[in-house]
């Protein structure tokens, strides 16, 4: 088992500035609106797609520098980051926020890679997941509850995994998932976002400690 992965799985970051995603996408658009019918057309959902993938990877470049720039201890640069991913446009493809849906999915990713690389008597992937769990405040771990959650529906774990993760969630009050949140203010998405980005990089931190 390693941890040397981005955060978002497989995927890793895209080698453009993420700055060139939002450009791009907000030129898109005014084009899209000043061609005949593009009003109509960008309600409709037919001119989205080309830049709908650009919004989820420039969101996701975003969050795994954040993530980067808190193992350097450099917290400005990790919160600016937050912020512009928070600040990407409404995915109308979609029908997601960016970043919500590319936060949630990093940490997915970066859970159950570790534990699909992990042989079957090897439970650290399940070790650091419980102890951010518990060592998260209250946004976090609800993102980790549901991370947990989806791995006990459609994962084959040991009967030992099984029991130890329903142990670790049922203290934890299942909430509304983060990526369904479309109606949360800047400053709360924020909040939810740079939560998640720190128990990427706790789980990480974890895994590290426990390979050492």
């Amino acid at each position: 088992m390693t941890s040397d992965m981005t955060c978002a799985g497989n995927v890793g970051p895209m080698e453009t500035d993420p700055g060139d995603a939002e450009d791009a996408v907000a030129r898109y658009l005014r084009e899209q609106a000043d061609r005949p019918l593009g009003d109509a057309l960008l309600a409709s959902g037919r001119t989205l797609a080309p830049f709908s993938q650009a919004l989820g990877l420039g969101a996701e470049n975003l969050l795994v520098k954040a993530i980067d720039a808190l193992e350097a201890q450099d917290e400005d640069r990790a919160t600016a980051l937050v912020r512009r991913a928070v600040g990407l446009p409404f995915d109308e493809h979609e029908e997601v926020v960016p970043a919500a849906a590319a936060a949630h999915l990093m940490l997915f990713n970066l859970v159950t890679d570790v534990m699909e690389d992990s042989p079957d008597d090897d439970e650290r992937w399940l070790d650091a997941a419980l102890g951010i769990l518990s060592d998260s405040d209250g946004p976090a771990r609800l993102d980790v509850r549901d991370v947990l959650v989806a791995i006990a529906q459609d994962y084959d774990l040991t009967q030992n995994e099984r029991r130890r993760l329903t142990a670790g969630i049922r203290g934890v009050e299942p909430g509304p998932e983060l990526i369904d949140r479309k109606d949360l203010p800047p400053e709360e998405l924020e909040v939810r976002v740079a939560a998640i980005v720190r128990a990427c990089r706790a789980y990480v931190d974890a895994l590290d400690d426990a390979e050492a």
